[in-house]
């Protein structure tokens, strides 16, 4: 029995050797006042050169306003920077949260109408402290996504922004994104607390659920290896030259089990592995290779 199944896991080895495994990995954006860039811009005539900044509000209105009718848009643009080359994006969602009161332009309504609304991509750059109704920029009628209404005062938002998060990761030229009503007329409204807010916790959200790829190389050439959990003192289980780092990656799904830890480091963690087929990676500065490593 030991030896089909050691045949079997050299047949997936040599499958898998073209493979690039990916470590699950979940990023959060959510920046504050410093850093945060969101505002809203009113059509009503006497704001229409009104900057809104700094407001701890991002409605997406459409109201009387001193006895003007008019309505606004919130604009929003998050910082991807800092995600590296390797992330390999699965989904976007961003988190808005309703303004909790009445202070303000208020709690969400659909008193005229559905409040349904869209976000479009921004085409042009804009500043969070300049930008205003008059110098507002232009956005894309192509593809926005839906925002179904929804009457619940003091709710969370989730929008799937991963069509417009996918390409900027790609290299596209990112320059934010427009929410605003689907029907600008009568009274209806959604309004949410901007990275200004004061309460931390009602600040946008963004969260990238995705991983790191991870190329295996020479994954054909591997030997097997039989580990026996719990782990023994003494019991060695060393790849050819010494290993600076080590990764334990799931022979079947791909997944990271462990990820880049020292030889010291696994020997401890992999007490906790459940049975099954893996595979052990080595790399150092001069050398990169893996075994399968089957936990009974």
């Amino acid at each position: 029995m030991k030896r089909k199944c050691i045949h079997s896991i050299g047949l997936c080895i040599t499958i898998l050797s073209s493979w690039c495994l990916c470590a699950q990995e979940i990023l959060w954006l959510r920046p504050g006042p410093k850093f945060g860039k969101d505002a809203f811009i009113h059509e009503v005539s006497f704001e229409q050169n009104s900057n809104f900044g700094d407001s701890p509000q991002l409605p997406v209105a459409s109201s009387t306003f001193d006895d003007e009718s008019g309505f606004t848009r919130s604009l929003i643009q998050f910082d991807f920077n800092s995600i590296s080359n390797e992330f390999s994006l699965d989904s976007a969602i961003l988190h808005l949260f309703e303004w909790p009161d009445t202070t303000g332009l208020g709690m969400s309504t659909v008193e005229g109408g559905l409040n349904d609304c869209f976000v479009h991509r921004l085409l042009q750059d804009w500043s969070e402290s300049e930008v205003t109704w008059v110098n507002s920029p232009f956005y894309s009628e192509f593809d926005p996504i839906y925002v179904p209404s929804d009457s619940t005062q003091g709710s969370e938002l989730k929008i799937d922004v991963s069509p417009f998060v996918y390409p900027i990761l790609n290299g596209e030229d990112d320059m934010g994104w427009m929410i605003k009503l689907s029907q600008e007329t009568d009274l209806r409204k959604r309004n949410f607390c901007s990275s200004d807010h004061a309460d931390s916790t009602l600040r946008p959200l963004l969260i990238l659920y995705g991983g790191k790829t991870m190329e295996v190389s020479s994954v054909s050439h591997a030997q097997e290896f039989l580990y026996p959990n719990p782990f023994r003192i003494g019991q060695s289980f060393v790849l050819d030259g010494t290993a600076d780092s080590y990764s334990l990656v799931d022979a079947f799904s791909g997944r990271i089990i462990i990820h880049d830890c020292t030889p010291f480091s696994l020997k401890m963690k992999i007490q906790d592995v459940p049975p099954g087929s893996y595979l052990l990676i080595g790399k150092s500065e001069v050398f990169s290779g893996t075994q399968t490593l089957i936990v009974r």
